[in-house]
C-alpha cells in the first residue's frame, strides 16, 4: 500500500479540501462528505481500521479515496449544467453506486459482525444495514422536498416515485456490495 495512504496528514488535507468544495456545491452533499470522512478518522483513531485484513483494507481505502471525489464530480457536472439535474439514469446510478460502496465505508465497523455470520445472514445484514441508511436518507430527502415549497399532486407523485426508485437502487446496490465483500472474504459456511 502506498505510504501516502497511511499518512494522516494526507487524509486530513484531502478530506478537508473535498468537504469544503462539496459544501460549495450544496449543503447536504458537503454534510455527507464531511460525515464520511469523520467516520474514517473515527475508525482510524479507534484502531478499528487496523482490524481489517490486507485485502479488506485496500478495498476500504480505495472506496474512501475514489468514491467521494467521483460523486462530487457528478454533482458538480449536474449543478453546472453538463448533465440535466433531473436525468434519471444518473440518479439511479448514483444510488446504486452509493449503496454498493456503503458497506466498504463501514467495513472497519462491521467486519467483526460479517465474519461471524454465514452467507445468508451476511446478505440479510448487509441489505438491512444499507437499506436502513439509504431509506433514512430517502425519507429525509422526500420530506425536505415536500416541505420546501407548496407542491401540486403531480410534483408529489414525482417525488414519491423518485423515492421508491432510489430505495430500489439502494437494495440492488447492497446486493452488489455483498458480492464484492464475498469476493474478498471467503467464507467457510455455504448458503
Amino acid at each position: 500500500m502506498p505510504k501516502v495512504l497511511k499518512s494522516n496528514l494526507f487524509w486530513l488535507l484531502f478530506s478537508i479540501s473535498l468537504t469544503l468544495f462539496s459544501f460549495s456545491l450544496f449543503f447536504a452533499w458537503g454534510l455527507m462528505v464531511g460525515t464520511l470522512y469523520s467516520l474514517f478518522f473515527l475508525f482510524r483513531f479507534t484502531r478499528l481500521e487496523s482490524t481489517l485484513s490486507r485485502r479488506e483494507h485496500q478495498l476500504y481505502l480505495t472506496a474512501i479515496l475514489l468514491y467521494p471525489p467521483a460523486e462530487t464530480l457528478v454533482q458538480w457536472l449536474g449543478i453546472n449544467g453538463f448533465t440535466p439535474r433531473d436525468f434519471t439514469l444518473i440518479n439511479r446510478l448514483e444510488h446504486f453506486c452509493w449503496a454498493t460502496v456503503l458497506m466498504l465505508f463501514f467495513l472497519p465497523f462491521t467486519s467483526g459482525v460479517w465474519q461471524r455470520l454465514n452467507r445468508w445472514q451476511s446478505l440479510v445484514f448487509i441489505m438491512g444495514f444499507t437499506c436502513l441508511l439509504g431509506n433514512i436518507n430517502e425519507f429525509l430527502e422526500f420530506f425536505l422536498r415536500i416541505q420546501a415549497n407548496p407542491i401540486n399532486q403531480a410534483q408529489f407523485a414525482a417525488f414519491y416515485s423518485d423515492t421508491i426508485y432510489d430505495m430500489m437502487m439502494n437494495l440492488l446496490g447492497s446486493i452488489a456490495g455483498f458480492t464484492i465483500l464475498c469476493s474478498i472474504q471467503p467464507k467457510h459456511l455455504e448458503f
